[in-house]
C-alpha cells in the first residue's frame, strides 16, 4: 500500500511539472554594479582594460588653482591614484590612449582652451594643441593616432528645450593628427555629438539638411561620412556604442533610464538601467557600460553582457505609462491601451500579448483576481523570496484562496499627507496622526481665517480619494456612516481654499502620493527628510481602520507565444526587487527612531490592499454636492444604486 502511495505521488507530481518552463534566474543589477567614489565629476575616461580615469573638484579652488584632480581607478572600482590638476582649468571632456596615457582639454597658462596628454606613471603632462576657436569641449574620442574633438565655437544663452536640438553654440567636429601634430576638420555642418564606434570608426549623431537627425559613420581610412540611421526627432545628446554596434544613451523625456537598441532601430528600446541619470555621461570600453547615477550623480559601471537580455521582444501591455517596472535588460515593447480594453483582453487571454500591467486602484483588478487567466507563479524562482520580503496584506493580494500566485506586485503606493509638526505647534493647531474625516473637519472648523490659510490640500481631491478608499472596505448602504463622512468633507469643501494664501514656506499640511519602484521615490525621501516632514497616514472613516494601500503589479498570459522568455523576465524582476534596499513595504527594513523612513514604513505597516470599485459610481455629481447644489442625500442614495448595479455586473 505503501509503494501504491509513493507511486501515485510521483505520478501526480510528474504530470504536475509537465510543460512547465524550466526557469532559471540571470544575474541581477546589484550583483554587477560598480560605483566610483569621485564626486563633482567634470568628465571621465575608461580604457579596455577597465581602467576609469575620473576627473573632478575637490574642493580648494581659488584663482590659482583649480581643485581639480584626476582619480584613477581599477576594474573593481578601488582608487588605486590621484594626481592633483591645479594649474589646469575647465576640464570637461577626456579620452583613455591605448597605452595607457589619458587625454584631456583645458585651459592652462594661456587664454585658450588645449589638448594634453597625460601619463599617470610618471605625472608627466604634454601639451599637443591648441582651440583658439573653441569656448567649451563637449566631446574627445581617442581612435589610433587620431584624436576626435567636438568643440563649440559660441556660449548657448539659453538652452531652449523642445524637439530640436539648439544649434546656437556652432558645434564643430575636428581631430588632432599625432603623426604630425596637425588639426583638421571634418567639414560636417550640423554635429550634436560623437563617441567610439565599431570597427575603428567614428559614430557621429548629427542634422543634414536633407535627412534630418542622423546617426553616421566616419570611416577614416575612406575619408568618409555614410549614415547608418535616421531619426524622425531629436531624441538623445550624449550615446555610447557597444561592442556589437548597438546604441547606448537615455534622454531628458525618457523615464526608463538607459536603453539599449540596435543600430538600425528595428527593435524596441531595452531598459538597463533606470537609476541612469537623463542626459548624464554614458561610455563604453572594454565590454563595461559607464553613466551616472541619477541620486548621487557619481559614475557607475556594469558589465553589458551580464544585463542584456537577447530574447524575443516580451510584449507588455499597459495603462500605467511610466510606472512600467525596471526592464532587467530584456527587450520590452510597452504597448499603451485604454484600460478597459487592457482588461477584456487580458480576461479573454487573447495571444497577441505576453504581460499586463494594472493597479488594485483601477476597476476591474478584482475580476481579474478571481478569474483563472493568468499564468501561476507559484515555483518561478524568486516571487517566494521576494513576498516574503512584503508585508503580509502584499502577499495576500497576490495570492488566490487556493494558493495560486497570480500576479506579481513591483510597486505600493500609499496617500497621506506631509505636516510640519514645529510649525503646527508655532500655530497652536493640535492636528494628530490617525485623525479621522470627523476630526479633521471639527478640527478646521475651530481654527480661524488665518489659521486655515495654513492649509493646502484639495478637499475635492480628497473626497475623491475617501470615498474611493471607502467603497473598497463598506457598502454605502450601511449604517449612515457614508453620509457623515460626505457631511464631513463638505464643510472641508466650504472652509479650506483650493489655492493657499500662505507662502510655501509656511504650508503645514498637504496631500501627497508616496510610492516606491525607482529612484525618484529615493529622492522623495531624502528631500522630505531635508525638509523635516512628518508623514500622517489618510484620513479614516472610522478610528482603528487600516491605511489604503495601492499596488501596481504584472500578471502572465498563459497563453503567451513567448512564456518562456516572459516568465525569464518574472524570475529577473523578483530577484532584483527582493534584493533592493530601503523599500517602504519591506517588513525587515532598518530605518531610524523618529526619522520620516520609520513614520513611513510604520503607516505602511499598519495597511492593506483592496481592489478598486469604478470610479463612474461616485465621481459625477459629487463636486455639485460638495458645493451644496445638490443635496448631499440625494448624491448619496444616487451612489448606492450604481454601487449595487456594478456589484451586479
Amino acid at each position: 500500500m505503501c509503494r501504491i502511495v509513493v507511486i501515485g505521488v510521483l505520478c501526480m507530481l510528474l504530470f504536475s511539472s509537465c510543460g512547465k518552463p524550466d526557469i532559471k534566474p540571470n544575474i541581477i543589477m546589484q550583483e554587477v554594479l560598480v560605483e566610483y567614489d569621485a564626486d563633482n565629476i567634470g568628465a571621465f575616461a575608461a580604457a579596455e582594460d577597465g581602467t576609469v580615469y575620473i576627473v573632478g573638484s575637490q574642493g580648494g579652488a581659488s584663482d590659482k588653482s583649480s581643485g581639480l584632480s584626476l582619480r584613477r581607478y581599477d576594474c573593481q572600482g578601488e582608487l588605486t591614484g590621484e594626481y592633483p590638476l591645479d594649474d589646469y582649468f575647465f576640464i570637461r571632456a577626456a579620452a583613455a590612449g591605448a597605452d595607457g596615457s589619458v587625454y584631456f582639454t583645458a585651459q592652462g597658462s594661456g587664454p585658450d582652451l588645449c589638448l594634453y596628454r597625460f601619463y599617470p606613471d610618471t605625472g608627466q603632462i604634454d601639451p599637443l594643441c591648441s582651440f583658439s576657436y573653441f569656448v567649451n569641449i563637449k566631446q574627445l574620442v581617442c581612435m589610433g593616432e587620431r584624436v576626435y574633438v567636438l568643440g563649440q565655437q559660441r556660449w548657448k544663452k539659453l538652452y531652449a528645450a523642445g524637439a530640436d536640438y539648439d544649434f546656437s553654440a556652432e558645434e564643430r567636429l575636428v581631430y588632432y593628427n599625432e603623426d604630425d601634430g596637425e588639426v583638421y576638420d571634418l567639414g560636417l555642418e550640423f554635429p550634436v555629438n560623437i563617441a567610439r564606434g565599431i570597427e575603428n570608426k567614428l559614430a557621429v549623431l548629427g542634422y543634414l539638411p536633407a535627412a534630418g537627425y542622423c546617426l553616421m559613420e566616419y570611416d577614416p581610412k575612406s575619408d568618409s561620412m555614410e549614415v547608418k540611421r535616421e531619426f524622425d526627432e531629436f531624441l538623445f545628446d550624449n550615446f555610447a556604442v557597444s561592442g556589437e554596434g548597438e546604441l547606448i544613451y537615455s534622454y531628458m523625456s525618457n523615464p526608463f533610464g538607459l536603453l539599449l537598441t540596435d543600430g538600425s532601430g528595428e527593435r524596441p528600446e531595452s531598459e538597463l538601467f533606470r537609476e541612469a541619470m537623463p542626459e548624464g555621461l554614458v561610455g563604453y570600453a572594454g565590454g563595461m557600460v559607464f553613466c551616472q547615477r541619477n541620486d548621487s550623480k557619481r559614475l557607475v559601471s556594469f558589465p553589458l553582457e551580464k544585463v542584456r537580455r537577447n530574447n524575443r521582444t516580451v510584449r507588455l501591455i499597459t495603462a500605467q505609462g511610466s510606472d512600467a517596472p525596471y526592464g532587467c535588460g530584456y527587450v520590452l515593447d510597452r504597448i499603451d491601451m485604454d484600460w478597459d480594453k487592457l482588461v477584456l483582453k487580458a480576461l479573454a487571454q487573447d495571444k497577441d500579448y505576453d504581460l499586463c500591467i494594472a493597479s488594485t486602484a483601477d476597476s476591474g483588478t478584482g475580476k481579474m483576481r478571481d478569474s483563472a487567466s493568468f499564468y501561476p507563479l507559484n515555483g518561478i524562482p524568486g516571487v517566494e523570496e521576494y513576498l516574503e520580503r512584503c508585508f503580509p496584506y502584499v502577499r495576500e493580494a497576490a495570492v488566490k484562496e487556493d494558493g495560486t500566485i497570480w500576479m506579481l506586485p513591483y510597486r505600493i503606493w500609499i496617500r497621506g499627507f506631509l505636516v510640519q509638526e514645529e510649525k503646527l505647534e508655532q500655530a497652536e493647531i493640535p492636528l494628530q496622526p490617525g485623525i479621522t474625516c470627523a476630526g479633521l473637519a471639527e478640527l478646521v472648523c475651530g481654527l480661524d481665517a488665518e489659521q486655515r490659510k495654513l492649509f493646502n490640500f484639495s478637499p475635492y481631491y480628497l473626497a475623491q480619494c475617501f470615498i474611493d478608499q471607502y467603497l473598497w472596505k463598506y457598502s454605502p448602504s450601511g449604517d449612515g456612516l457614508f453620509l457623515t463622512c460626505m457631511e464631513n468633507w463638505k464643510q472641508l469643501y466650504r472652509d479650506i481654499p483650493e489655492i493657499p494664501a500662505a507662502p510655501v514656506e509656511d504650508i503645514l499640511y498637504r496631500q501627497t502620493l508616496l510610492g516606491w519602484g525607482d529612484w525618484s521615490e529615493q529622492l522623495e525621501l531624502e528631500r522630505y527628510e531635508e525638509e523635516q516632514y512628518s508623514f500622517y497616514s489618510f484620513p479614516k472613516a472610522e478610528e482603528g481602520s487600516r491605511n489604503c494601500m495601492v499596488c501596481c503589479f504584472l500578471a502572465v498570459n498563459p497563453n503567451s507565444e513567448r512564456l518562456e522568455e516572459t516568465l525569464s523576465y518574472i524570475a529577473d524582476l523578483a530577484a532584483f526587487l527582493t534584493a533592493q534596499d530601503g523599500v517602504w513595504y519591506f517588513t525587515d527594513l532598518e530605518t531610524e527612531p523618529g526619522s520620516f523612513a520609520e513614520q513611513v514604513h510604520n503607516v505602511c505597516r499598519d495597511g492593506e490592499l483592496p481592489f478598486a470599485t469604478d470610479a463612474d459610481v461616485y465621481r459625477k455629481g459629487l463636486e455639485k454636492a460638495l458645493s451644496g447644489e445638490l443635496e448631499l442625500e440625494e448624491y448619496v442614495e444616487e451612489v448606492i444604486q450604481k454601487y449595487r448595479m456594478y456589484l451586479e455586473e
